[in-house]
């Protein structure tokens, strides 16, 4: 989907508009504006506009229950994203269990049914437009819900058939691709009803069939894809795709080489007489006596400083401290690093580090590059990029 605006903060979870989302509000607002008999004009307007935006926070509660239990099991959300069909909520690794992945699945529904059940109860001592709009909202919820129950991959209902096909053979790859294939007979479905409807209303109206099945059979493809690589990275760990850090007085990195580690008392002066001054696009990183990382070095930050005062100036004065959030374990499971940083190639550079808090080596473009090449059917390898989609309608 690419990157959205992130607008804020849910239970700690950020929460981003993809730009997407808009066309799915004017959507809603233009479909909804005949609800509201006898309210016409402005009003009917308004008061889709307050449904669109009600219905949108119940799909935030619906992924913010998947991201709460998965938070339970100890599995981190990177953020909930609202987009064209609905919204996501990416977990930062898959669960390791199929017990696990069953309640997460099921975690969404419940939050739409229950929802819709309070709408009603809600509705229940009013009339005219506030009670069709509480009841609007209750029958928007349940249609979510219910939906998102039907056994295809990657819908809730397809996780909890992956989950309960996991739990009889053992085989986690070979339920995904089961599940993925209900996925595809759904979304075969929905095309063929679109398509149906369509011709025989002789209106554009059911063209949203068709797009959303389209949409499905691509996320139930890409989803078997990535279920396919994720299986195999498991068996490996960041240390296996980092770029290591250089032993010795190596020269500066390039076109792949190793990174280079230099002591923050190391005077700037003395690492450029040693070649050890980086050039464009190259990083010299600063540790301290410990092998710890400090910061990093960039050309950038020399440009503007005279070659008169390196002889003053040591490594560990100049170097641009890394955040701890961009620090990462060697033996980190290469899946979970994966999902946890998402298969945007705009992931900042991730410092490696071993048990001891000691410099490794980085997992730097080159690095990443090859972390999320996953193989095609034509044995080629593209970018994860291009092949991740994780939506739920």
């Amino acid at each position: 989907m690419g990157r959205g605006v992130r607008i804020g903060r849910v239970a700690g979870i950020p929460l981003v508009i993809h730009l997407s989302w808009f066309v799915s509000l004017a959507v809603v607002v233009l479909a909804a504006r005949e609800l509201w008999d006898p309210i016409t004009g402005v009003g009917a307007y308004a008061l889709s506009l307050a449904f669109g935006i009600a219905f949108f926070s119940s799909v935030v509660a619906h992924e913010l229950a998947h991201a709460l239990s998965a938070r339970m099991l100890g599995i981190p959300t990177a953020d909930i994203t609202l987009f064209v069909f609905g919204g996501v909520a990416r977990i930062t690794s898959e669960p390791e269990e199929p017990g696990d992945e069953a309640l997460m699945a099921l975690a969404g529904p419940l939050a739409s049914v229950t929802i819709a059940g309070a709408c009603v109860l809600a509705a229940a001592p009013f009339e005219g437009a506030p009670a069709a709009f509480l009841g609007m909202v209750g029958v928007a919820n349940l249609t979510v819900g219910v939906f998102n129950l039907l056994p295809g991959f990657p819908l809730d209902g397809g996780r909890i058939t992956r989950a309960l096909l996991w739990r009889l053979r053992g085989e986690r790859l070979w339920a995904t691709r089961v599940a993925a294939w209900l996925g595809r007979t759904l979304a075969l479905l929905l095309i063929l009803v679109g398509v149906t409807a369509t011709a025989v209303a002789r209106s554009p109206r059911f063209l949203l069939e068709i797009v959303l099945g389209l949409f499905l059979w691509q996320a139930a493809a890409q989803g078997e894809w990535l279920a396919r690589y994720l299986d195999g990275l498991r068996a490996r760990t960041v240390a296996d795709y980092m770029t290591p850090v250089a032993a010795g007085d190596a020269p500066p990195r390039r076109a792949g080489a190793p990174v280079v580690a230099v002591p923050a008392w190391a005077v700037v002066a003395d690492l450029a007489a040693a070649g050890r001054v980086p050039g464009d696009g190259d990083r010299i990183l600063v540790v301290d006596g410990g092998g710890q990382p400090l910061g990093r070095i960039a050309r950038a930050q020399l440009a503007g400083i005279s070659p008169v005062r390196w002889s003053a100036l040591t490594a560990g004065a100049l170097a641009e401290p890394v955040a701890p959030a961009h620090h990462v374990r060697h033996d980190e499971r290469a899946d979970r690093f994966l999902t946890r940083t998402g298969p945007s190639g705009s992931t900042p550079e991730y410092v490696v580090v071993d048990g001891a808090g000691r410099l490794v080596g980085v997992m730097d473009g080159a690095a990443a590059a090859r972390l999320r090449a996953v193989p095609s059917r034509g044995r080629r390898r593209r970018p994860l990029g291009r092949r991740l989609g994780r939506g739920r309608a």
